[in-house]
């Protein structure tokens, strides 16, 4: 069974460093204020095209915003990559 691992993000680090609030990231990137917080807390994982739009207001990559838990290079036997 495939169960998606929780992300980790640093959202609400680069937001609060900009010193924008919740409301005008989410405009930014169209979504409601509650889905953007959702994401930063972890709660909800963007969809691809939110998650550029992002990353282009930050002046980062993505992958530089979203990690798994799980560390880099850490493919155990169970994962989806093993096999490939």
């Amino acid at each position: 069974n495939y169960t998606e691992e929780p992300m980790r993000n640093c959202l609400r680090d680069l937001r609060r460093k900009r010193g924008w609030t919740q409301e005008q990231v989410a405009a930014a990137v169209g979504v409601d204020r509650t889905a953007y917080s959702r994401m930063e807390t972890g709660r909800r994982t963007p969809g691809l095209e939110t998650a550029l739009l992002l990353a282009r207001l930050f002046g980062c990559r993505v992958e530089e915003l979203f990690h798994t838990v799980r560390e880099p290079g850490d493919i155990s036997s169970g994962s989806r990559l093993s096999g490939i």
